[in-house]
């Protein structure tokens, strides 16, 4: 899923088949804001919205658009 504050990127990863379930809100908008407010804002919303409690989670930064797909799953895998 996706997390963001801004409308072009919720329709390009919403093009690109990512789920955005939620747009960020202003007070978690902005370049200063910190990663820790932002996955535990995404974290608390899926959990709500999900009616679950997740046990592990993912943070993939947007500043590496060419990872490739397994390593990350050979990451969690391991993880797990």
């Amino acid at each position: 899923m996706v997390s963001t504050d801004h409308d072009e990127i919720n329709e390009i990863a919403k093009e690109a088949g990512l789920d955005v379930p939620f747009m960020r809100p202003d007070y978690l908008s902005g370049d200063r804001i910190a990663d820790l407010d932002v996955l535990n804002h995404a974290l608390l919303s899926m959990e709500e919205s999900d009616r679950i409690k997740y046990d592990v989670v993912v943070m993939l930064q947007p500043t590496c658009p060419l990872r490739k797909p397994d390593p990350v799953i050979r990451c969690v895998e391991k993880l797990i």
